[in-house]
């Protein structure tokens, strides 16, 4: 497997995950801060060095916090040390600036519509369903199997992207290219092979 551009072994089978280079067993460990630490019961979520219950805590502003607004708290960063928690049903924080999702006259279902579909990319907001955010730059969406690589478009059935290059699957090959090419850095691998 790759872990930081770097081939490792899994220590744990499927069950393996990266730490930056180190690999971990996710089913006793966890990643938090660049540092393997030993799970907790019921903390899931790192926060600053420490396990959080993303059920009830959030991390806003270097501190956990509660859960303001349940499932939909958010975390705004609007200065450089200036954070803020927010509604994410109602509001998008984009360049640090809390913007609405929709008009306050926008009818319920536009309204629901708009919390799944409206994202950030770079200063602004855009309609995922129709458009793609690649290297901070909004792009016209041409299919549902369009990806981004680097800051250009590809299509993730016919290529595969390491790290900014794309790599055409051999059409003959196809299915069983597409099902076990990986990457590792700019280079692409097959996975029975490493």
């Amino acid at each position: 497997m790759c872990c930081a551009k770097k081939v490792v072994k899994k220590i744990a089978g499927e069950h393996t995950k990266c730490c930056i280079t180190n690999p971990y067993d996710e089913r006793r460990d966890a990643c938090c801060n660049k540092k393997i630490i030993p799970k907790i019961p019921g903390r899931s979520e790192c926060c600053h060095g420490r396990m959080i219950d993303p059920r009830k805590e959030f991390c806003c502003d270097f501190k956990i916090q509660k859960r303001k607004f349940g499932k939909s708290t958010g975390c705004c960063r609007l200065g450089l040390w200036k954070y803020t928690m927010y509604n994410t049903d109602s509001h998008i924080c984009c360049a640090r600036e809390l913007r609405p999702r929709f008009t306050k006259y926008a009818r319920r279902h536009e309204r629901e519509e708009a919390k799944k579909r409206i994202s950030c990319c770079n200063q602004a907001a855009y309609d995922t369903k129709h458009e793609i955010c690649c290297g901070l730059r909004v792009h016209k969406r041409k299919n549902r199997a369009e990806r981004c690589c680097g800051s250009r478009t590809y299509d993730r059935s016919r290529y595969i992207c390491c790290d900014g290059r794309k790599y055409r699957f051999n059409r003959k090959k196809l299915v069983e290219q597409r099902g076990n090419t990986y990457c590792c850095g700019k280079r692409k691998y097959d996975r029975r092979r490493a």
